[in-house]
């Protein structure tokens, strides 16, 4: 059996022998530490100081303990041996702190270990000693050779301090300790010795010491971008084997390079050009993995290459902004990826927006330059989106930008100011985008973004005073516009010339009378009166047409009536019933003669596209008209589907049903399904119809399962679940689980989102039995999130078998391991009201965790507590009451079941008395305590430089108490964990703390004149 050596000392041991060897063990650590520092490299050391405690002072440290008698001196010293670690500047510390260095070397005893830091706003000199303190022995493996058998068992305290704060830790402990010298002598000067003390720390030291750790990171930065220069970085992101290099080459030249380039716009020209050719190679490049030493990591994809260019083009882009411009034209047109040309067009915008920067210095010239470019274009529809982009940034009225801060950002806003310049540039910009507008009149799609920078031009500016030239120029310009738009307006399609005409109703009552200040000024009343003669004539042309009045009063949410013009405002009501009488004057007036005109203006209406579905509630309504006054025309308009879309069979046989044609109806689309035609419409109409034939149902239902037609599946899933209550046993067995065998089969969910179930006792879902419940909970098991409806579906069936759910839920946590949280996520962040129906529940829950707990198959404790927490996410009752109850009688594995569960709390203080009741329990052990330390230590969102360590030190605070439990571990615990949380504390504090002081300094601000910098 090995001999432990180490010995228990009095002071008389101590000088006998014991400081000696401690001694010897202050000059191996040291050499240690030395060693391995240097290998290291890039350190910035000064020294390192050894020493072992002197008798003297170890004798007046132990007689202040009240220990000097004391047969074991190192267990209330842990300084008997100490090394001071002395670097130059922050960085160094931090990077040895964190470092594998004393961990390699040593074995740590972090318990009486510690960070001195003091906390924001200290004063007393004895607090504002700084530096990490660590105390450490030698690991076994050394203490078993020979020559360090005599340092087994040893401690040394190794201090890792910056010059700095060792020259004012020097100086303090020497003035300090002199007070109890003077011995009521001086009492009153060394009250201001130690005041003035702390001021020296406060102003001078930590404000020195922040300055030097931003000028080595400057220094360093500037050595690593001339280093990356000398190296030839440009070809080395042109010649990358891969974009994951390439990437990382562009960001050492946008971050270690372009900054400290002197003369950069005497060479950026170059750069540039490089730039230019490294997007178009990145888009030709694979994506390969990004190898690291923990396995491999998504590569970086051409996009992100690209975006990194973006970011630099768009920094520099005022150098030579033409080049620029033509830097992203040529890419623009080079490129086919819809997301590098987006990329480009952010650039371009950025580039052509009123930089208030830009204009303070030269006013809007980059817009002049930028429009006397846009007209020599030769060639716009390629180049439409990032030339209209462009046009309609150079017309908005405002200027803005931004100047950062430390711990803020200032936005500054005005509007822009007249000249000559900017007028002539405007209105080429204008004249360039109205032509191009006039060529694409015949799509829709492309008119309507053509139009925007025309109306753009009419935008006031929002900030500051608007001058009566801006005025004049806005209201010519948008005269002008309007006068193009009047030219080509009567060749556009009905749908285009709605949203014209309603863009046009919104400047007619911004402009349709002058404010009182302008109303004065000659230029601006003749400017304004061109704009309202414009305004008009191109009302008039939009609406010459007979058709056009017609159509905007059956669709159309942007739809304009007569009475709007003379409104200040919109009154939806007023414009919705006087669409409905004009509607119903309109359906009265169709017959027979006038119906082909009818047909062909309906389905003119029935292409226009919309992206949200509100152009066609009012169709919808007209149909519906027609319906029930002209039945026989509606059904021609019905079966006609050489004119009207495939989508209008629900709207058309959903009014017709309701009439006397039901059966000429239900005809019709028993021919077509038996031809297989419109299928998903008519299942679409089976789903919305207020009632129904089922034998339409059964034909439509055999069609698309026999097809497996997965969307009209969906559609009579909806079907079974509205109509459910007129035949319960038809619509579950011969539609809805057939159906949903389809729909599962091609891992169709979105079903889900189209039902509106009302709930309660005659939902379909209510009423099913434990085989259909066990289908239904399997198809539903892949769902990859659970959204509000998929809750309500679980919420009615957990109303009625509480199990089934939690078992449920247990199978997707477990199919959950092999995926990604992105991909399927089992539990939701929040229930909206699944949560109630399983909280009484409580005891079921608890043994479902055990036995998931128990499972092989890989359900690990953070599921367990993330589903738990989710349940009662407020730690209500009666979880509370159960835990307890469990832990009073618990075994190992019931309490590391309730330990490991709460961890989902962020470590709650009303949980104190039941983790208290843990540690206390007769079957608590190390593990225990680890689950226990854990869950206080968790946190929730913090807030504020200073919130972590505001958090941390009050969960150190709230278990202040414990320290006087009268059970042994509970208290022990208590001090462990308080003396951890401290530490994490005084390291979140220098931390914040460093982190304002090196943002200040970088934006060139000054450090507050006392140090503080809470």
């Amino acid at each position: 059996m090995k001999e432990n050596r180490q010995l228990k000392m009095n002071i008389q041991d101590y000088e006998s022998f014991g400081r000696e060897r401690y001694a010897k063990l202050c000059a191996e650590v040291h050499k240690l530490l030395e060693r391995a520092i240097k290998e290291e490299k890039g350190y910035r050391l000064q020294h390192i100081q050894q020493r072992a405690k002197t008798v003297e002072s170890l004798s007046r440290r132990l007689r202040e303990d009240d220990q000097l008698d004391s047969d074991d001196i190192e267990t209330h010293r842990k300084d008997l041996a100490g090394c001071r670690i002395v670097f130059y500047t922050n960085n160094d510390v931090n990077r040895f702190t964190q470092s594998d260095i004393l961990r390699s070397l040593f074995e740590i005893d972090w318990g009486r270990s510690r960070i001195h830091q003091p906390p924001p706003g200290e004063e007393s000199a004895a607090n504002l000693f700084q530096s990490w303190n660590y105390v450490v022995k030698l690991k076994a493996d050394r203490t078993e050779l020979l020559e360090y058998r005599e340092f087994e068992g040893l401690y040394c305290e190794v201090q890792v301090q910056t010059s700095l704060n060792h020259a004012w830790a020097e100086m303090a402990h020497d003035t300090i300790y002199k007070r109890s010298e003077f011995g009521g002598f001086g009492s009153r000067e060394m009250e201001l010795i130690e005041k003035r003390l702390g001021d020296v720390m406060r102003r001078h030291i930590l404000p020195a010491g922040y300055h030097f750790q931003q000028i080595a990171a400057d220094v360093q930065r500037l050595a690593d971008g001339k280093a990356l220069f000398d190296a030839g970085i440009l070809e080395e992101i042109l010649s990358a084997e891969n974009n994951n290099d390439r990437h990382d080459h562009l960001m050492r030249l946008q971050k270690y390079v372009l900054p400290h380039y002197d003369g950069l716009s005497e060479v950026f020209p170059e750069i540039r050009n490089k730039l230019k050719q490294a997007w178009i190679i990145a888009l030709r490049t694979e994506t390969v993995p990004l190898e690291t030493p923990f396995g491999d990591l998504d590569g970086f994809e051409s996009n992100q290459v690209t975006a990194r260019i973006a970011e630099i083009v768009k920094q520099y882009r005022y150098i030579e902004p033409q080049e620029t411009y033509i830097f992203i034209r040529d890419l623009y047109l080079d490129s086919s990826s819809a997301e590098s040309r987006r990329q480009l067009t952010e650039v371009a915008e950025v580039l052509a927006r009123n930089s208030i920067h830009v204009w303070e210095q030269s006013g809007p010239a980059v817009q002049v330059r930028l429009a006397e470019l846009l007209t020599k274009e030769k060639d716009i529809p390629p180049l439409a989106p990032l030339i209209l982009a462009i046009a309609n940034k150079i017309l908005q009225p405002d200027i803005e930008g931004m100047t950062w801060h430390s711990s803020s950002v200032t936005i500054r806003q005005g509007g822009i100011q007249h000249s000559v310049p900017l007028e002539e540039a405007r209105r080429k910009v204008l004249d360039v985008v109205a032509t191009y507008a006039e060529s694409v009149v015949s799509d829709d799609d492309l008119l309507r973004s053509a139009i925007q920078p025309l109306f753009t031009a009419g935008v006031q500016p929002r900030h500051g005073i608007e001058s009566a030239d801006v005025a004049a120029m806005v209201c010519s310009d948008l005269a002008f516009s309007l006068e193009r738009i009047a030219q080509f307006a009567p060749k556009a399609s009905l749908n285009a010339r709605q949203n014209i005409e309603s863009q046009l109703l919104h400047y007619w009552r911004r402009y349709r009378s002058l404010p009182q200040h302008l109303a004065s000024d000659a230029n601006v009343v003749s400017a304004h009166g061109q704009l309202v003669g414009n305004m008009i004539l191109l009302r008039d042309k939009l609406n010459a047409d007979g058709q056009f009045p017609l159509f905007k009063t059956i669709v159309g949410f942007q739809s304009v009536f007569p009475h709007e013009w003379e409104e200040d405002s919109m009154d939806l009501d007023r414009r919705e019933s006087y669409r409905r009488q004009q509607q119903q004057e309109l359906a009265d007036g169709i017959t027979e003669k006038n119906w082909p005109e009818w047909k062909s203006l309906l389905a003119t209406a029935a292409k226009v596209e919309s992206n949200n579905g509100a152009t066609f509630p009012p169709y919808v309504d007209f149909l519906t008209l027609i319906a029930e006054r002209h039945e026989s025309l509606a059904f021609d308009l019905l079966k006609d589907r050489e004119i009207m879309p495939a989508w209008t069979i629900r709207l058309i046989g959903q009014a017709l049903l309701g009439t006397d044609l039901r059966n000429e109806v239900e005809k019709v689309l028993g021919q077509w399904l038996k031809g297989g035609l419109f299928v998903q419409e008519i299942a679409d109409l089976i789903a919305h119809a207020n009632n129904v034939n089922l034998t339409v149902v059964r034909k439509i239902a055999r069609r698309a399962i026999d097809d497996q037609n997965q969307i009209a599946c969906v559609s009579l899933l909806v079907a079974a679940i509205r109509h459910f209550g007129d035949d319960r046993a038809f619509w579950l067995d011969q539609i809805f689980f057939p159906c949903l065998k389809v729909v599962g089969q091609a891992n169709m969910q979105y079903w889900m989102q189209r039902y509106w179930d009302k709930g309660g006792e005659d939902s379909l879902f209510f009423n099913l039995d434990q085989t259909q419940t066990d289908t239904l909970l399997e198809a539903l098991v892949e769902f990859p999130r659970i959204d509000y409806e998929l809750e309500q579906i679980l919420q009615l069936i957990a109303s009625k078998d509480h199990k089934k759910i939690l078992e449920w839920f247990g199978d997707r946590i477990a199919i959950a391991a092999g995926r990604s949280l992105a991909d399927y996520d089992p539990v939701p962040f929040e229930f909206q009201s699944l949560h109630e129906v399983l909280q009484p529940h409580v005891g079921d829950i608890m043994v479902v965790l055990m036995k998931w707990r128990e499972r092989q198959n890989g359900i690990r404790a953070w599921q367990i507590s993330h589903f738990l927490s989710r349940i009662y996410p407020n730690f209500e009752e009666p979880l509370p009451s159960r835990l307890v109850a469990m832990v009073n009688d618990a075994d190992i594995d019931s309490l590391e079941l309730v330990a490991s569960s709460l961890h989902g709390y962020k470590g709650r203080e009303d949980m104190l008395p039941l983790l208290r009741k843990i540690l206390a329990s007769n079957a608590a052990n190390e593990e225990i305590e680890k689950q226990v330390a854990v869950v206080i230590r968790e946190t929730g969102v913090m807030s504020g430089e200073f919130g972590p360590a505001q958090t941390y030190q009050a969960k150190a605070n709230m278990l202040t108490p414990w320290l006087e439990d009268d059970n042994a571990r509970v208290s022990a615990f208590a001090r462990r964990t308080i003396h951890e949380l401290e530490q994490i504390v005084s390291a979140e504090n220098r931390r914040a703390e460093e982190e304002i002081a090196m943002r200040r300094l970088q934006q060139g601000e000054p450090l507050d004149d006392n140090g503080s910098l809470s």
